[in-house]
């Protein structure tokens, strides 16, 4: 195929090439080190062709070509790359400046300085598209660099803010925005004092990036500087621009942390009538912002935050309404019993809402009024939720069915039956997601059930072993677990009967799940279901995912302790089986073999060809010789005949 496309680079027609470019830019990620040269020196050529299509097509294929290459590769590279900053066509040195940035991840501190010099002219350039690119270009590379290479992209970076190009001004802030996040006090000072500037910009754009930016100077920003946003901050909820006060929300939330009690009254007073803003998706930003800011503030405000919240519960918004709902869930967890009450008088209603989402957000509040409240409150509850498993809206059910999750531990033995006797037909549900939340939901009722209840959710789960989707059935072998745990000798075996065709299936998740089912088995089951568990748990040690055969090596050595009959069983499987993966096998020597007979060790290592298969890493080989080379002559022979000790680096194949 390369020999095909090679001359294609040297086509007529300037589409061919640029095609060519990219099928070898694609062959190159799968090619060796002599085809990788062959490529870069074919290629190079084109990064000077009189289309820029195909100029551009260049760079993307000599950036695949970087993943493979060595230093030497790319460092010419690079070379070829940098000239092309220059180009004529504002295109091209855009799509030059893209692949300098995916080359960044691989750059050492000589190449970041080549880049840098290169890059620096750019934010100069007649092109305000090149100048965006350029300050997109410096911020990755900011984060690649030292503490004096940042002070050089801070110093061209400054300038930018006053750009006459708005785009290229906001690109400047979000860029100054990553510099906070690497820089020092000094270098967040000069930050500081360019930004503020920007909160004040004609676009409305530039001065939600300026609050967007000043917002992580907050996380990292000394008191002082807090002090010196907070009022350049609380005129921005009354900008004009609707997506601009709604950072201006963000932005104060997060000056909420580490204030004292003056300056938190002056961010919840700016932020309490913005819920009634004319802008819903600001009435929306104003309330989560108050929800967080329940979680780190004063309880003296807790009263008015909560009234401004119930207030705006019949928002004509329904994205409004949910995120009153989700501000309240925050009040619940810190208020006080009336708070509890007057919230649960207000979100009982919103459960009933024509809005689906609204439904959902007074779900997922209402779970959380039930772990909190007391017994009359959680009849309320119960009652308002179990009508909304039957919801038309799969959204609904499954918040319905995750409150439930949460009372269940709450309830009483008749609460818990009502519970049961809805939640059993959810494991029929048509959405997957409520299938998979009933089944965790009828793990805490097993948890707390008595054996009628337990045996009814037995029957239930057992068909879930079978669902189409591979989460409900690993779901499902994780409450039959939970059953195990609780039931009898019957259940028992009827659990393993169930389990054992899962280890089987189609899905690597369900078969690990299967194993981990089963461990819990071992640990209750009587002999004969050891030697069943046995017998279906040897064969995993050859499956295709190494996930899997970690969880049967498990298993095995929770059948080791248990039962020291199975041994000969298990290691009669081991002798049968080809393990080529290391890691499986050190596990196993720690976990099952530890003790045994070294000529025995040894055999399985010979039969299984661990090290020939030259699969270990350096710290894995470490692990291998340590547990099993000991002193034992005729392994540590057969270990050195295979000629691995004669150059460990071919080993380390990290």
């Amino acid at each position: 195929m390369l020999e095909a496309l090679l001359p294609r680079l040297k086509d007529s027609d300037s589409s061919v090439r640029s095609s060519a470019c990219y099928a070898l830019g694609r062959l190159g990620k799968k090619g060796d080190k002599e085809q990788l040269s062959q490529l870069l020196e074919a290629l190079r050529p084109r990064l000077k062709d009189s289309n820029k299509w195909v100029r551009s097509s260049a760079y993307e294929a000599l950036v695949q070509l970087v993943e493979k290459g060595d230093k030497e590769q790319f460092s010419k590279i690079l070379e070829a790359l940098l000239p092309r900053l220059q180009d004529a066509d504002s295109y091209v040195q855009s799509s030059a400046c893209e692949a300098l940035v995916q080359l960044g991840e691989n750059i050492d501190k000589e190449q970041f300085s080549k880049i840098l010099e290169a890059l620096l002219p750019m934010i100069q350039d007649a092109d305000s598209d090149v100048r965006r690119l350029a300050c997109y270009a410096l911020v990755k590379l900011g984060e690649k660099g030292g503490k004096g290479q940042r002070s050089q992209l801070l110093e061209a970076l400054l300038p930018m803010i006053q750009d006459a190009d708005s785009y290229v001004r906001r690109s400047a802030c979000y860029a100054l925005g990553k510099l906070v996040k690497k820089g020092d006090e000094g270098q967040r000072s000069k930050i500081l004092e360019a930004l503020l500037p920007r909160l004040q910009d004609s676009e409305g754009w530039v001065r939600r990036s300026a609050c967007d930016a000043l917002v992580k100077l907050v996380e990292k920003g000394n008191k002082g500087q807090r002090s010196q946003l907070l009022e350049a901050l609380l005129p921005m909820i009354q900008d004009s621009e609707g997506w601009v006060r709604s950072s201006a929300c963000e932005a104060l939330v997060q000056l909420g942390e580490n204030i004292d009690k003056e300056k938190f009254s002056k961010i919840s007073g700016a932020l309490l009538p913005m819920i009634q803003d004319a802008n819903s998706s600001v009435r929306s930003s104003a309330c989560e912002a108050l929800g967080k800011l329940v979680e780190k503030g004063d309880k003296e405000q807790f009263p008015k935050i909560l009234e401004a919240l119930l207030s705006v519960l019949q928002d004509a918004n329904s994205s409004v309404q949910s995120s009153a709902c989700e501000a309240l869930v925050k009040l619940v967890e810190k208020g006080d019993e009336g708070q509890r009450s007057k919230i649960l008088e207000a979100l009982l209603p919103m459960i009933q809402d024509a809005d689906s989402y609204v439904q959902s957000s007074a779900c997922e509040a209402l779970g959380k009024l039930g772990e909190k409240g007391d017994k009359e409150q959680f009849s309320e509850l119960l009652e308002a939720l179990l009508p909304r498993l039957q919801d038309s809206d799969f959204y609904v059910r499954r918040s319905a069915c995750e409150a439930l999750v949460k009372l269940v531990e709450k309830g009483d033995e008749g609460q818990r039956s009502k519970i049961l006797e809805a939640l059993l037909p959810m494991i029929q549900d048509a959405d997957s997601y409520v299938r998979r939340l009933a089944c965790y939901a009828l793990v805490k009722l097993v948890e707390k059930g008595d054996e009628g209840q337990r045996s009814k959710i037995l029957e239930a789960l057992r068909p879930l072993l079978q669902d189409s989707e591979g989460w409900v059935r690993s779901s499902a072998c994780y409450a039959l677990v939970k059953l195990a745990e609780k039931g009898d000798k019957g259940h028992r075996s009827k659990i393993l009967e169930a389990l054992l065709p899962r280890l089987q299936d189609s899905d690597s998740g369900v078969r690990s799940s299967a194993c981990k089912a089963l461990v819990k088995l071992v640990e209750k089951g009587d002999e004969g279901q050891r030697s069943k568990i046995l017998e279906a748990l040897c064969p995993l040690l050859q499956d295709a995912d190494s996930d899997v055969q970690r969880s049967a090596c498990k298993a095995l050595r929770e059948l080791r302790e248990r039962s020291k009959e199975q041994l000969p069983g298990i290691l009669f499987a081991l002798s049968k089986g080809q393990i080529e993966n290391s890691f499986v096998y050190m596990y196993l020597n720690e976990s099952i073999l530890w003790g045994c007979d070294s000529n025995l060790k040894f055999s399985l290592l010979k039969n299984n060809k661990i090290l020939e298969s030259k699969t270990c890493g350096k710290e894995e080989y470490e692990k291998i010789k340590s547990y099993l080379l000991g002193t034992t002559s005729p392994l540590s022979s057969y270990i050195l005949s295979t000629g691995h000790f004669s150059d460990t680096s071919q080993l380390y194949l990290v």
